[in-house]
């Protein structure tokens, strides 16, 4: 095991000018203990704002760095102030904390710079986090020239190609560093990463980060531009660009981010299946004889991989999935595993399968499938205990699912007449082959909320002052919920059909669906009654308040209790007169929709790992 560090390096500047000339005035030497220096008074410095820069088309304003600093012991930075003086608005520190020998080098980055002068002051604390009585003073003076033409003489220019090196360690182990180099556009990137020793990782390698914890070395990633790290690199790879003055030299950086990748994510903690320094090799893994699980027998942490099959019918056909949006990987498909992999088949594309992460945490797979134009389609899986399919999108000639598997499954999607939706308490609603968007429901969610208290005795009372005979009942309010959380009404001209299974509490004989309104008006929905199924039907064009009741047998007045349902929560037993039963969401048949499905429809979360 071994720990590496790498140089510090400064912030990218917002292509931002500065030039700072700092001037010895009564500061301790760099090696001084900052005990010694109580109120000490730190470097004066200068910043010129450049009005005009080719460089970077006068964009200056913005952030801005101080490279001043000094050495300091057994401290760290508390806070940063801005005393006075109006060449600085706000301060901030951007490197504290100690070494292995307790000295640290404090630096502090000024913003929103404009012709003035202030004076800024570091304060600091101890080891045990105790107020320091040391403060350092800069004072900053800011000035302003028209163009680079107009700083003193004594100034030179250039211009620096770097690479920015981001360890992406979030626990402050390995430090970011900058690379420079004069071959720095004549070899490789990672020809030049392996030039400096403190960054030679080995592709696999097992390296300690911050928090004390092993991470495999996965090798190095570009963000911003497409480009092979193995190549040498473009001109437009060098894109952030910040300028700086030091020792008499203005000079215009020009930055490519080069990011290490680490197996688990170091801000996560997710694994990934992927061999180090590989876009499309997987580490080692078993599968069972039919490849409907694939497991890694390296890395268990990844659990198992559950393979997802699709069928479509005439008019569909599956189009892939759908990349990014997801924290890990989520898919693993066969067209774009390396060719040695057994699984591999170039053709896959378009036919399928793939496997779905099991450990999802909360994640999903995205699927995509080309839909006829008119009419429904519906979709499931099969079996249907073996996860959770959705909608993602749906409009244009194509439909987007979202998949999470608990078990090895096949994704059925077929072109019909009618359209259904349904949620986990086994409520459904189905559209007509009338409707003019029947594929306009696979948007929303079927939400059959369960009344009780209050909201449950209004309707009740209107319900037995207008029916003779209710020996007990169950209201509901039934909506659909569309993205945000709105509820929608059906389509104009749509009479949707909603079931839903009869509660435990309720006899199947003399069974009605009542619709009471607002305005207390009770309608009869003519409902139709599946005792075998134990499930009841009815049509509407308009969602609101419900009422499940038995009618018939002794007059409300007179209404016998009943014994309370086996497995029911919270049932009210009527005394001398009939009540409305009460539940909770956790209850049977509280029917309860388990969420409402507009924050997926917001963003795809299943996602094959990105490419490049």
């Amino acid at each position: 095991m071994r720990s590496k560090t790498g140089r510090w390096g400064l912030p990218t500047l917002l292509c931002a000018l500065l030039l700072a000339v700092c001037v010895a005035c009564g500061v301790a030497p760099a090696t001084a203990r900052a005990d010694e220096a109580s109120g000490s008074n730190g470097p004066d410095v200068t910043l010129y704002v450049v009005e005009n820069c080719a460089e970077c088309g006068g964009a200056h304003a913005g952030d801005y760095q101080l490279l001043g600093g000094r050495e300091i012991w057994n401290s760290r930075i508390d806070y940063v102030s801005v005393d006075e003086g109006a060449g600085v608005v706000a301060a901030e520190k951007v490197l504290e904390g100690y070494d292995e020998g307790g000295v640290a080098f404090h630096r502090v980055k000024v913003s929103s710079l404009k012709p003035g002068t202030a004076t800024v002051s570091v304060h600091y604390v101890d080891r045990e986090g105790n107020p320091n009585s040391d403060v350092n003073y800069i004072t900053v003076e800011v000035k302003s020239v028209s163009d680079p033409a107009d700083l003193p003489e004594t100034y030179s220019t250039s211009s620096v190609k770097r690479y920015a090196i981001d360890m992406a360690d979030p626990f402050g182990g390995l430090s970011d560093a900058w690379i420079t180099s004069d071959k720095i556009m004549s070899q490789s990137v990672l020809d030049t990463i392996a030039e400096n020793p403190e960054l030679d990782y080995e592709l696999g390698e097992s390296v300690m980060l911050g928090d004390g914890q092993d991470y495999t070395f996965m090798g190095w990633a570009h963000d911003g531009h497409s480009m092979e790290l193995g190549s040498v690199p473009s001109e437009d790879a060098f894109s952030n660009v910040s300028a700086a003055f030091s020792e008499g030299a203005f000079t215009h950086y020009y930055d490519c981010p080069i990011r290490a990748t680490w197996n688990p994510n170091p801000e996560t903690g997710v694994y990934e299946p992927w061999a180090p320094g590989s876009g499309n090799e997987l580490l080692p893994y078993v599968r069972t004889a039919d490849d409907s699980i694939l497991s890694f027998v390296d890395m268990p942490e990844l659990g198992e991989w559950y393979r997802l099959d699709f069928k479509c019918s005439d008019g569909v056909a599956y189009n892939g999935t759908v990349g990014g949006g997801s924290s890990r990987t989520m898919t693993i498909e066969r067209t774009f595993l390396d060719a040695d992999d057994p699984l591999f088949d170039a053709n896959a594309y378009t036919e399928g399968p793939v496997w779905v992460r099991g450990d999802n945490g909360g994640d999903w797979t995205s699927v995509m499938f080309t839909i006829p134009a008119t009419g429904g389609v519906n979709y499931r899986l099969e079996p249907a205990d073996a996860g959770t399919v959705a909608v993602n999108s749906v409009g244009d000639g194509m439909l987007g699912l979202r998949v999470q598997l608990d078990k090895p499954a096949t994704l059925v999607v077929e072109p019909s007449d009618t359209v259904t939706i349904s949620n986990e308490s086994g409520a459904t609603l189905t559209v007509p082959a009338t409707s003019s968007d029947p594929n306009f429901y696979h948007w929303l969610t079927l939400e059959t909320a369960w009344l009780d208290g209050d909201a449950a005795q209004e309707p009740f009372d209107a319900l037995v002052s207008a029916v003779d005979g209710v020996t007990k009942a169950y209201v509901y309010d039934i909506s659909l919920v569309g993205p945000g959380g709105v509820a929608v009404q059906p389509l104009e001209g749509d009479a949707v059909a909603v079931t839903l299974p009869i509660p435990e509490g309720l006899s199947a004989e003399g069974l009605h669906v009542f619709h009471v309104a607002d305005d207390s008006t009770v309608t009869d929905m003519g409902a139709t009654v599946d005792a075998e199924a134990r499930t009841v039907t009815f049509t509407t064009t308009h969602f609101s308040t419900f009422v499940l009741a038995n009618v018939g047998g002794q007059p409300d007045g007179d209404a016998v209790p009943e014994t309370k349902p086996a497995g029911e929560k919270n049932v009210a037993e009527p005394s001398d007169e009939a009540v409305p039963a009460t539940g909770d969401a956790g209850s049977a048949a509280a029917l309860l929709a388990a969420g409402s499905g507009a924050a997926a429809l917001l963003g795809s979360r299943a996602l094959r790992r990105r490419r490049g």
